[in-house]
């Protein structure tokens, strides 16, 4: 199954989530990690970000900022350990 696929079924939408994950894979190239979409950390990243600002898309921005995803900062951690980033 693609990514995009996997990311929609996580969601739990049949929306257009490419954006999102465009914006994900940046989100982590800018962490340093390199994309790798048969690793299922990185899958999982990317899916935990795209639930996340998909899920916030109509929040007030006035409210407080939506919280990372628990485990996230971990997986993200582990990716740049492992990509020697």
């Amino acid at each position: 199954m693609a990514l995009a696929d996997d990311v929609k079924e996580y969601c739990g939408t049949d929306d257009d989530v490419s954006g999102y994950i465009a914006a994900a894979e940046t989100y982590l190239s800018n962490a340093g990690i390199t994309k790798a979409e048969s690793d299922a950390l990185y899958a999982l990243a990317v899916k935990m970000l795209v639930s996340t600002w998909y899920d916030n898309r109509t929040t007030d921005p006035s409210d407080k900022a939506a919280p990372q995803p628990f485990g996230l900062s971990g997986i993200i951690l582990q990716l740049q350990l492992s990509q020697g980033a």
